[in-house]
């Protein structure tokens, strides 16, 4: 009985991943390999190389003169990687559309200013694909497009693409307090529990609109958005849909009060329900802020290019006569929206 011949191994994996990767072509996996020396990945393995050079192979350099003898080997032998970390990791063609999507919907993100349309001849923008995407996705991580970034830092959670650099952005852990403040106090808020509401002061040196609200992401989050009109507060409780303009709550009866602290700023005081719609303000839930320069017209407003950012804080600690009531977190949240 015969058996097939199995071919041998008589190329250079990495050198091979090498020499496509300095060929100028657009490709997130030579991207993320580019990072090896700052770095170190399980992806950057020599155990791994022969798995990642077939993926590049199948994928971004397909009919490369320098992946025949690639995929020759790959037709005789399993060549399939099984690093999470490059299986997570999109072609050029499909990074490209996901950046593309995102900046259609968010077109005010700064980082979609990198990123120019995509070619007509390869579909494929020419710009840093893989990290243009995770700069946008770790400015608003719900949009849909965001999947697979998120898979990838699973896989990856200490790569520098799974940390949110956002020129916008500002992240912080966890701190039991009653006030947070972003670095340039450009927004502050603090919280306390009066008679069964929860209750904020919002300072912000915003000359358009301030945003926050209750929940972890946007969809389902519980929005109060403000600003002014002339001298007077103007502030409404919205329903989250996702990364878009919230929709306005036919019922606002979850705001208690309203109160304008200051007339030529956006400085105010406002109080909701505990429960919002079965919504209640639970411990450990995170933060998310937003602001802008520019003021609503007619009922839009514009995307939150003045800044936003997350954080996690106790906002909201119980009075004595709350003594009762468990701590309840406030997560600050507005809206990527146009």
């Amino acid at each position: 009985m015969l058996f097939p011949t199995v071919a041998a191994q008589s190329f250079d994996s990495t050198g091979i991943i090498t020499s496509l990767c300095k060929s100028g072509k657009r490709s997130p996996l030579c991207e993320v390999f580019g990072q090896c020396q700052q770095s170190p990945l399980s992806i950057c393995q020599p155990s791994q190389a022969i798995g990642v050079v077939n993926k590049m192979c199948a994928t971004d350099f397909n009919a490369t003169a320098e992946c025949a003898p690639v995929q020759s080997y790959c037709q005789q032998n399993n060549c399939t990687t099984l690093d999470p970390i490059a299986n997570a990791i999109l072609p050029a063609k499909n990074t490209s559309d996901m950046v593309y999507l995102i900046c259609s919907e968010m077109p005010m993100m700064s980082d979609c200013k990198t990123c120019g349309p995509p070619s007509n001849v390869t579909g494929i923008s020419d710009c840093a694909l893989w990290d243009t995407y995770s700069k946008l996705c770790n400015d608003m991580p719900d949009m849909s497009q965001c999947k697979f970034l998120n898979q990838f830092c699973v896989a990856a959670p200490s790569s520098p693409y799974c940390q949110s650099t956002g020129s916008n952005t500002q992240i912080v852990s966890s701190q039991p307090s009653a006030q947070y403040c972003t670095p340039d106090k450009a927004f502050c808020v603090s919280g306390k529990s009066v008679n069964g509401s929860q209750c904020f002061k919002v300072d912000s040196t915003s000359t358009g609109w301030v945003g926050f609200g209750i929940g972890n992401i946007m969809a389902g989050a519980d929005i109060y958005m403000a600003y002014l009109d002339g001298t007077a507060l103007k502030i409404a409780n919205y329903l989250g849909t996702g990364p878009v303009q919230p929709t306005l709550r036919q019922d606002q009866s979850s705001l208690v009060s309203s109160k304008l602290l200051d007339p030529t700023k956006l400085s105010f005081e406002f109080c909701r329900t505990a429960t919002v719609s079965g919504k209640r303000v639970l411990p450990n839930s995170g933060f998310i802020y937003a602001y802008e320069s520019t003021k609503p017209n007619n009922g839009v407003f514009n995307f939150h290019s003045g800044g936003y950012g997350s954080f996690a804080s106790d906002l909201v600690n119980p009075t004595k006569s709350d003594a009762a009531s468990a701590f309840s977190l406030l997560a600050l949240l507005f809206l990527a929206f146009h």
